[in-house]
């Protein structure tokens, strides 16, 4: 397999250039049913290394089922962060039906919550994850549940999530989508939310 950074030969099953370094395209074979993209998952511009990640951990989860052993799911947990209109709720909706036709989840559609949601359903937050499970749980303005003027080591929303998700390996998988503003500074300041989304 041929680097596109520096054109170096590499093994046709190695994930990275043996020389730069740099992740290498993932040979993928729509004959023959290996994966299956939705039309729309292949017109997507640019996020290479999204779609590159998408398609190693579906490859991944398909080895593992194979010799029993479990995936976990949340190798696939994201966090999408752009300006309002940029396509994060399109992308989450393609990469559902993808998964599912690939057997990744059972559900093909998300099961989608705005921030401004959020306190009802934490109220309930374990049963709520539970009704997702095996499926994509959506969570948009993900940075409303971040207040302004945060200090590290407050409470928020987002930590009430990530506690909720530790405690059990039945959860749904996690995509949040924000504004980079507030919500990166966040991100830098509790790499435990990293963690989390892998």
């Amino acid at each position: 397999m041929e680097c596109t950074r520096c054109q170096s030969i590499n093994r046709s099953t190695a994930k990275y250039c043996k020389k730069c370094g740099a992740a290498l395209p993932i040979n993928v074979s729509l004959k023959n049913g290996q994966l299956q993209f939705e039309p729309d998952f292949n017109k997507i511009v640019g996020l290479q290394e999204l779609k590159t990640m998408i398609q190693r951990e579906i490859i991944a989860a398909r080895n593992m089922k194979k010799v029993g052993f479990p995936y976990n799911k949340k190798n696939l947990n994201m966090i999408l962060l752009g300006n309002t209109g940029t396509g994060k709720n399109k992308l989450v909706d393609i990469v559902a039906r993808v998964y599912f036709k690939n057997g990744i989840t059972s559900k093909p559609d998300i099961k989608s919550i705005s921030a401004v949601e959020f306190n009802e359903f934490s109220k309930n937050m374990a049963a709520n994850l539970l009704s997702a499970k095996d499926g994509i749980l959506f969570i948009d303005n993900a940075h409303q549940l971040v207040p302004d003027g945060y200090k590290p080591g407050e409470i928020t929303q987002m930590d009430k999530l990530y506690a909720e998700l530790e405690k059990t390996t039945e959860h749904p998988i996690i995509v949040l989508a924000s504004k980079a503003e507030g919500f990166s500074k966040y991100l830098e300041e509790n790499p435990e939310v990293n963690i989390m989304v892998n």
